[in-house]
């Protein structure tokens, strides 16, 4: 157990030397009015999140991960690093897929990559040198799938002896690894160095399994200020559009100031609970939706109510009534910015 914990301690060493990110963006993918993947927006939209956000996720679930093709996929990430490694902002390769065995291969043909171009020798070296973290691998799809058939689906990725993130999330793989199971695979894979909770229930940093050793993300919106002392950072859709806001939320409880961050807290979750309101009435992702119509407030500050919104996945347009009815949101929780990043 010592062994592990103290491998896992040097991993996180080597990947992130200045310190591990505590505000993660799980980053939106942004579209061509051709259906090309909008390259210019999402380099400007990483630059704007770099003084806020120290850790981004290429292609997750927020950035159509599993919808789109896997050149598509390796398309958003190069685009993700072009930037971000220069800025010293850590990325997390998403492999989105419902099988396990298929984000093993997946995870399996992107290594042979790397060595293909770094020739390190080495997976986690190659990893460093083109500016990545480790991969970013959810539960596999299905309903009611035991804990042991979940552990033995998940095994074969965590022998590959490369940094994984498993992320916890219900709402899309129907199924959750208990927290006993996260422990034991925390014990026994030192590569293992981060656990993300989505559900909402918290389940895993509230019980008696939870390791020090493991880095926990906290991926379920709301009540930010509230979870400061159960997680060691957020990764949120809502990092899209509130990334500043978020980050002083962390920054005041570290400096010993909860009331302010609690402000700041309550107004993000009513702005969050009301972009929520108008994404289920879009097709898609309810919260990438409310992420979506978020950053467009972001990309374009004042100017918002007089730019078309970018279209989503599928070329789908977003209708201007809920465009303006998010600025109102937005202002009302005094959330607004004067500038855009692509302005």
């Amino acid at each position: 157990m010592d062994v592990v914990m103290e491998k896992r301690n040097e991993l996180m060493q080597r990947l992130f030397p200045g310190g591990v990110p505590r505000i993660w963006c799980p980053m939106l993918t942004h579209y061509n009015p051709d259906g090309g993947i909008d390259g210019f927006r999402m380099r400007a939209m990483l630059r704007s999140l770099y003084p806020h956000v120290g850790g981004l996720v290429a292609a997750g679930e927020t950035g159509d991960g599993y919808r789109l093709t896997r050149k598509q996929c390796d398309s958003v990430l190069n685009i993700c690093l072009e930037d971000s490694k220069a800025l010293g902002m850590r990325v997390l390769f998403a492999v989105l897929e419902d099988e396990a065995q298929d984000a093993f291969g997946c995870i399996y043909y992107h290594l042979a990559a790397l060595e293909r171009k770094f020739k390190k020798g080495d997976h986690i070296e190659n990893l460093i040198a083109a500016g990545l973290c480790g991969y970013l691998v959810y539960l596999p799809v299905g309903d009611d799938m035991t804990d042991e058939e979940l552990v033995d689906d998940l095994t074969p990725i965590m022998e590959l002896g490369v940094p994984i993130a498993l992320v916890n999330d219900p709402a899309v793989t129907h199924n959750q690894l208990s927290p006993k199971s996260i422990c034991e695979f925390a014990h026994k894979y030192p590569h293992f160095f981060c656990y993300q909770d989505k559900s909402g229930r918290d389940e895993f940093v509230l019980s008696q399994y939870d390791d020090d050793t493991l880095y926990t993300l906290r991926g379920f919106e709301y009540d930010y200020s509230s979870w400061f002392d159960r997680y060691d950072g957020f990764m949120v859709p809502s990092a899209n559009c509130f990334a500043s806001a978020i980050a002083r939320i962390w920054a005041e409880r570290e400096d010993g100031e909860p009331g302010s961050a609690d402000d700041i807290s309550l107004r993000i979750t009513n702005a969050v609970r009301g972009l929520v309101e108008l994404g289920e009435r879009m097709e898609g992702d309810v919260l990438q939706n409310a992420a979506r119509l978020g950053d467009h407030f972001r990309a374009y500050g004042k100017d918002s109510w007089d730019v078309d919104p970018s279209l989503t996945f599928g070329g789908e347009e977003i209708p201007y009534k809920l465009i303006e009815a998010a600025g109102d949101i937005i202002n009302d929780n005094g959330l607004s910015n004067e500038n855009g990043y692509m302005v």
